[in-house]
């Protein structure tokens, strides 16, 4: 038997629609009910998060939210960045959605216009706005939601992180006041920093928030979502199903991925039994379309300063243990310094290295980018020293506190100055050590104390790791 002639169903892009959802079972069991009570006209004012790392299938949850509300006739409004960038484009995008733009048209005024409720005239117009306030704001809100379709709407918002929160507070606000009286179902996505997020924004509806944590699949969830597609007219080897299992990790993403390079390989060869030769063909794509997700997340990692603290974390952690809520908190103090913890626990729940699916349990966003950060964090770093001139340096400091994990983790600025001084040929040279324990710290492998007294060695793992692979290389003494 041969693979099925019909189109590759596998989609490996972010937010794109799998032939199969696997695992989201209870999901989209609430998702269904949630739906058909705004088919009902019930009045539910309870919004509802999916919230988990990038490529897990967040998007694609409301994708398929989209289609289940056209099957039921049910109107759909999609709010995406540049939409909801500020208070205005975000108007002006509920505005069309409206049904009464021709009965706002009719009271056009000229001029500026001042009462909040008039605004919607001038979103037609293009007139010039007061600036409002947040009662005003909500006020306005609430008027354009209200003329949207009284029996009932959905709203989708993706990437709801990136929200600004002078725009998410009167906008929550003013879909959960309306959502008291009109059938209507919000539904945000995005990253687990997305809680945070809306804490911050201070709007009332986030205490009432149904969260839905949307992570990696279990096993055999991986691999229904991956064989299912295929049909019975193609078979797998167990061995060789497993070994595909291995290196997908449950992630959905990579998971479409191998799904997409098998398809392709059959369909090519005509085939109908995936064994070792049709793996060996589709890890070809596979393997670049992840290294290039690798990449992406270490630039992303190293342009917001975040490379050093984090590759510390997977090489303390290693590949057998989980992290936990300690190893959080340790990195997150670590990116922060002696800036926002608060921010820097965003920065971190938004990256998604590592993120909290359920309560007391911890685990890596993708387990495969914390072997490759691990791995190639410590090459980049190096590089990183090698241009500021910072390998002697570097060697001084972790001789002065000592190799882990029985190293010293705090001394004396002065302390450190002084070995510094001393190695780099007396006092002539003290401004000069403490230039290059600034540019440690700017990097992050060391920290200053509140006081600027102490001295914390931030990365003692990636120090040893580095200097090992520099004097590899020859460019440090054995």
């Amino acid at each position: 038997m041969t693979l099925p002639q019909k189109p590759n169903p596998f989609n490996p892009g972010y937010g794109e629609l799998p032939p199969l959802l696997a695992g989201r079972d209870i999901v989209l069991n609430r998702l269904r009910q949630s739906l058909i009570a705004v088919k009902q006209q019930v009045r539910q004012a309870t919004p509802i998060a999916l919230i988990g790392p990038r490529g897990c299938g967040k998007t694609a949850l409301l994708a398929w939210i989209q289609l289940e509300a056209k099957a039921l006739k049910l109107p759909v409004i999609i709010l995406d960045k540049q939409a909801f960038g500020n208070l205005d484009s975000l108007q002006r995008k509920l505005y069309t959605h409206t049904q009464k733009r021709q009965q706002f048209r009719e009271l056009l005024l000229g001029g500026e216009i001042k009462d909040p409720i008039l605004n919607l005239v001038s979103l037609n117009a293009g007139d010039k706005r007061t600036s409002q306030t947040d009662v005003q704001a909500i006020l306005f809100l609430e008027q354009l939601l209200s003329s949207i379709n009284m029996k009932g709407f959905i709203v989708l918002i993706d990437e709801a992180h990136d929200m600004p929160s002078e725009v998410s507070k009167v906008f929550y606000d003013a879909a959960q006041q309306v959502a008291q009286s009109l059938p209507i179902l919000l539904v945000i996505a995005g990253t687990p920093d997305l809680e945070m997020v809306l804490n911050r924004s201070h709007a009332t509806f986030s205490e009432r928030i149904q969260v839905e944590r949307i992570g990696r699949l279990n096993r055999e969830e991986a691999k229904q979502a991956l064989i299912k597609p295929f049909g019975a007219s193609v078979t797998f080897s167990d061995h060789d199903l497993n070994m595909v299992l291995n290196e997908a990790q449950n992630y959905p993403y990579f998971i479409q991925l191998w799904g997409y390079g098998l398809w392709e390989v059959l369909a090519s060869t005509q085939k109908g039994y995936v064994g070792k030769t049709e793996i060996d063909a589709a890890r070809v794509e596979f393997s670049q379309r992840a290294w290039d997700l690798y990449n992406r997340r270490m630039l992303e990692l190293d342009v917001n300063n975040m490379l050093v603290p984090i590759t510390e974390m997977a090489l303390r952690i290693g590949e057998k243990r989980q992290p936990t809520s300690v190893d959080f908190a340790v990195t997150a103090q670590r990116i922060a310094g002696n800036n926002s913890l608060l921010e820097a626990e965003e920065k971190l729940m938004h990256i998604s290295f590592i993120w909290q699916p359920e309560m007391n349990q911890w685990e890596y966003g993708i387990p495969s980018l914390a072997a490759y950060v691990s791995r190639e964090g410590i090459s980049v770093v190096l590089d990183h020293l090698i241009v500021y001139g910072l390998l002697t340096t570097l060697k001084v400091v972790a001789q002065c506190f000592g190799p882990p994990p029985d190293n010293q983790t705090i001394m004396l600025k002065s302390e450190l100055e002084a070995a510094l001084t001393s190695e780099l040929g007396g006092n002539s040279q003290a401004e000069m050590a403490k230039d290059l324990i600034t540019t440690l710290i700017d990097l992050g492998i060391l920290g200053l104390d509140l006081r600027g007294e102490n001295i914390q060695f931030n990365a003692p793992h990636l120090v040893q790791k580095v200097i090992i692979e520099a004097t590899q290389k020859g460019l440090l003494p054995a």
